[in-house]
């Protein structure tokens, strides 16, 4: 998750606790405070999607790496299989070339999945020259995994990129509600000091955090470092929007 979207949905989280711990009898408040709480939990689900489809596309992807090591060594064992025939004479149509571990990946399934077809109806001549009793039956599940991890691949890409998108229109969303309810807690604590202090720093979105060295490099050369800054009061929700946290 991208860290500007979970500033802001922590932000959303945190703004929501507020409100459920400060509750309101006005209605237009209420519904407000009840979007967002939807909007917090499609958040949830939306970043625990998006976890499990990078999760999943990790595994799926070392799975096929690792398939793809097996089946070179499966082709490989065919080639010298079918080398050594060459040299005693034994006629072997068609070509049994080792594919390049390092090609795309189309061109090599394709390549394996070729030979599977080649060697198949020379499966009793192949076997009496070394190519073992079962060479065929593992080659071809060994292809028939890669595919499933192939088809898990992009059903996680496709789950991870969704979720994705969807936290964008999520987090917008919250921004647009707290925004609202800023509004309305302002006038409501504006006589409370203490609850409209809470309720600032409860929607304020949190600044990434900067090292002091990194600040200090961005200096005029032979400048002097700049003196550290005071802690800044909360300044809320707005103040925060307007600086494109």
């Amino acid at each position: 998750m991208k860290a500007t979207i979970r500033r802001k949905l922590e932000m959303a989280r945190v703004a929501l606790e507020f409100c459920l711990a400060n509750p309101t009898t006005d209605r237009g408040h209420q519904a407000v405070i009840s979007r967002l709480s939807e909007r917090v939990a499609r958040g949830d689900l939306l970043a625990q999607q998006q976890n499990d489809g990078v999760v999943g596309q990790h595994a799926s992807a070392a799975r096929r790496q690792s398939l793809r090591r097996k089946i070179r060594a499966q082709l490989r064992h065919v080639a010298r299989v079918a080398s050594t025939a060459a040299k005693t004479g034994t006629d072997l149509p068609g070509r049994f070339v080792l594919p390049d571990f390092h090609a795309p990946m189309l061109d090599f399934m394709s390549a394996a999945r070729g030979t599977l077809a080649a060697v198949a109806p020379q499966r009793e001549l192949f076997e009496s020259l070394g190519l073992g009793d079962s060479w065929l039956v593992d080659l071809s599940q060994a292809i028939e995994q890669f595919d499933v991890a192939s088809q898990a691949l992009h059903l996680a890409m496709r789950i991870h990129v969704g979720a994705r998108a969807d936290l964008n229109v999520v987090a917008a969303d919250c921004i647009a509600l707290v925004a609202v309810l800023d509004g309305l807690n302002r006038a409501r604590f504006h006589n409370d000091p203490e609850r409209l202090a809470a309720w600032l720093s409860a929607s304020n979105v949190a600044e990434p955090y900067r090292p002091r060295h990194a600040a200090a490099a961005e200096a005029e050369p032979g400048a002097a470092p700049p003196a550290p800054p005071e802690a800044p009061a909360p300044k809320g929700f707005l103040a925060s929007f307007r600086r494109g946290a």
